[in-house]
């Protein structure tokens, strides 16, 4: 099972690099994972980054600041579908910012929770990353194109890009955490599995494996502990931006669907509307999921 789960990390950290949200190298040696600084990875983040950023700011001045005066009766759509926006823009930069000043704390736990419990763990990590990406990415082309078609007035070819780039850097962020749960969860099965094992022991059993099956869980313990406190640290500024944009999000398309159904005449079709809350409550339901699912382990 490590040869899958290390190409399930490696398969989510590659696709981090193309949007830009990862400015390091990947490298193995011997089963240990490093991440290296080079000119040339700084480069290509810092291309793509730019490269994405620059056009949704272009987007945002022509879509919100020239459409604020075509929609003067409704201000509060026009400030909301910004601040959405910018909070997209904002966890983009801020992402691969705090990755490279936490570049060793992430090797450190990465590598940690790997190698503890890769020997005997029988979960397929690789096949769920692939799931989560074909669903995520289906869904934010998905909502891409039905955006384009409920507001034909904007440039279509031109937003799209926009609007999928920023969501497709801002759910690998989210997959990035999610990932990271998910092996502290198989970490924390595994102090489980050994507790019972401690638990069910008969007392004639050997002193010295009863003592080698502590020593095992005292170290789990202590991986998943320093581990989770770490990933906490990487993560919590992009994540209060995310659960910010969701929240934004969620509340606007909750808003105007209701307008809709009301009989207010809301640009966009209803479809779009309803997509778009599905979409953004979606990845509330999967960040909320999956630490539900640590917190019961």
């Amino acid at each position: 099972m490590f040869d899958r789960t290390r190409a399930a990390i490696k398969l989510i950290l590659y696709f981090s690099k193309c949007v830009g949200i990862m400015p390091f190298t990947i490298h193995w040696d011997d089963n240990i994972l490093q991440f290296k600084l080079t000119k040339l990875s700084i480069t290509i983040s810092l291309f793509m980054s730019v490269f994405i950023v620059i056009p949704n700011c272009y987007s945002l001045y022509q879509l919100y600041v020239i459409l604020i005066d075509i929609y003067q009766d409704a201000p509060v759509n026009v400030i909301v579908r910004c601040l959405i926006n910018i909070l997209n823009s904002v966890c983009h930069i801020c992402t691969p910012v705090v990755l490279l000043k936490n570049r060793l704390n992430l090797n450190f736990v990465l590598n940690k929770l790997i190698q503890n419990f890769t020997c005997e763990s029988k979960t397929n990590h690789l096949f769920y990353v692939i799931l989560q990406i074909i669903i995520g990415f289906s869904q934010i082309i998905l909502s891409s194109i039905i955006f384009i078609l409920s507001y034909p007035e904007e440039e279509g070819i031109f937003n799209f890009f926009t609007y999928t780039s920023n969501l497709f850097a801002v759910y690998l962020m989210l997959l990035q955490f999610v990932n990271c749960l998910l092996l502290m969860k198989e970490n924390l099965k595994l102090i489980n599995s050994k507790i019972l094992i401690l638990a069910t022991q008969n007392i004639q059993v050997k002193h010295q494996h009863l003592k080698k099956l502590l020593l095992q869980v005292g170290s789990l313990q202590r991986t998943i502990c320093n581990s989770s406190d770490i990933i906490s640290l990487i993560y919590s500024l992009p994540l209060l931006i995310l659960v910010l944009q969701l929240f934004f999000w969620n509340l606007h398309m909750f808003y105007f669907c209701i307008l809709k159904v009301i009989g207010y005449k809301i640009e966009g079709s209803i479809v779009f509307l309803l997509y778009a809350l599905s979409y953004g409550s979606s990845e509330l339901f999967l960040l909320t999921c999956t630490c539900q699912q640590v917190k019961q382990e």
